[in-house]
Order: structure tokens, then sequence, then C-alpha cells
């Protein structure tokens, strides 16, 4: 390109920036100040990592992987949050005597996949996280109990918030090796809102919603909560050491894949409704 016709392109270049105008700092806020909710500026913050610590269980050493995150705000305090999400970080456990549970040959020393559980009371800016109760190498009392303890791995996070502080966790757990073996099951969880600093989001049991069978694979939960309607139920949430809770419907929609054979695969939706905040269905 020779001088002259170079010189003729910035000239073009410049008259368009002064015809168009530069952009200001306050135009930018303008529009920034267009993405509101209830008056306030929502602003994106920086990202957060939701696995932290070097301690099995409560941490991730291994720096596995979390994936198809679900989440949901508390209806007592709307700066605590719980999250469910797909966990690997039962997969690098080293065959050591230092893991409880482990036992050569078992479920715990083919390690596969769990579910996480992650909490914020600070609005999503720091959080804790551990393991759901039940799997192979839980030896708390929470997990012995657990119906999801007969299970090696578990998938399929859905997480929805109800009235006075619930939390419902839904997902599936199964067994790779017995074919077709499996639940799709509910967690309950309280959040007390009882303490200024502290853990107050509580586990409150699971219970089953489906079993599958050799011939049924139960896959894909998804889950939604109803306000309490006339007539509703109310449960002693926290193994009855909280306040009566009034229970709205729970409602879980999930697929079954029927057949034996890859060559005789069909599948179906089921749905099943829980008026008791998921105790039975």
């Amino acid at each position: 390109m020779n001088k002259h016709r170079f010189a003729l392109y910035l000239g073009m270049a410049i008259l368009l920036i002064a015809m168009t105008g530069i952009p200001k700092e306050s135009q930018f806020s303008d529009r920034r100040a267009n993405i509101t909710q209830n008056g306030s500026t929502l602003i994106v913050g920086r990202n957060v990592n939701m696995v932290s610590g070097q301690e099995f269980g409560t941490g991730d050493p291994y720096l596995q992987r979390q994936n198809e995150p679900s989440i949901a705000v508390s209806t007592r305090n709307p700066m605590h949050l719980l999250a469910g999400a797909n966990d690997y970080r039962t997969i690098d456990i080293p065959f050591e005597d230092e893991v409880p549970g482990y036992e050569y040959g078992s479920q715990a020393y083919d390690k596969d996949a769990w579910l996480g559980i992650f909490k914020s009371y600070d609005g999503g800016q720091s959080w804790i996280s551990t393991l759901f109760p039940g799997f192979p190498q839980d030896t708390s009392e929470d997990g012995m109990y657990s119906p999801l303890k007969a299970f090696g791995t578990a998938a399929d996070p859905v997480v929805r918030a109800g009235p006075n502080g619930t939390f419902y966790y839904a997902g599936i757990a199964f067994d790779r090796v017995d074919r077709g073996s499996g639940v799709v099951f509910v967690g309950r969880f309280i959040d007390l809102n009882n303490k200024e600093n502290g853990d107050t989001i509580v586990y409150d049991g699971v219970s089953i919603v489906d079993q599958g069978n050799s011939g049924q694979f139960l896959d894909k939960p998804w889950l939604a909560v109803d306000l309490p309607r006339a007539g509703f139920q109310s449960q002693s949430l926290f193994r009855g050491q909280s306040e009566s809770i009034p229970c709205g419907n729970l409602y879980v929609a999930y697929s079954a894949f029927i057949g034996k054979t890859d060559n005789n695969v069909r599948s179906k939706m089921l749905f099943s409704r829980s008026t008791d905040c998921a105790h039975t269905w």
C-alpha cells in the first residue's frame, strides 16, 4: 500500500469516528443501569470457585470435576444459597486405609462419581461443600442409614427452595454393575437461619420416589415445589426439633427406559407427587 492510499484510509477512519462519536463511560453506565431488579442495578461479579480446601469430603484435594449444577435461594434469608452438582472428587481417592469405608473389591474400590452439596451464607461470595450423604465411603450416621448407601454412583441434581426455609434436592442413585438397579430420590434440607456465623442449612433425610430394576432404568428427574394450599399437611423437619412446617405439593417428573437389551429400549415419562414435604410419594 502506497503512502497516499494509506493517508486516505486513515483520514476516512478519523472522519468516521468523529461523525459517530466514541462511547463515553456515562453511556455504558446508562446501559448497565437498564439492567435492574427491584430498583437495584445488577452488576456481574467475579467468578467464585465453589469447591475449595484440601480435606477429602469438605474439599477437593484431587482437583476433580463438578458439573450440571443446580441452585436455589433460601426463603428465610436471601443470602443463604444451596446448590448441587455431579461431583467427581471421589474418583481419585488413593487406595489407602486412610479413606473411611475403603475395602478391596467393594463399591468403594470401584470409585465413581457422586453428588455434591454446596452452601453459601454470603450471597455466593464464599462456599462450603461436602458430598450428599450415602456415598460409598461415607461412614457418618446419616450416610450409613441412608437408602442411597446401597448404590455406587449418583447423578442429575435438581435443587429447589420451598416455604419456611425448606430445600428439596432430587437426583438418581444407581449401580453400574447391576444394570438398571437404581432409584429416583428427594433429599430434604431446612435453613434454620439461627446463627450469625456458621452452617444453618441442615440435612433432614432422604426419601425414595421410585425404584428401578433390571428392565427399567430411571433417569433425569425434574422437580417443582408449590406453596401450601388449602388443606395442606404439616411436618416437623430437622428430625422433629424445628417448628412444624406447612407443606406445599412437590412434583417430580422423570424418565424410565424400558427393555432388557439395547435392541429393545423404549422410554416413558413418569410423574410423582408428595403432599407431606417429601416424606412419601
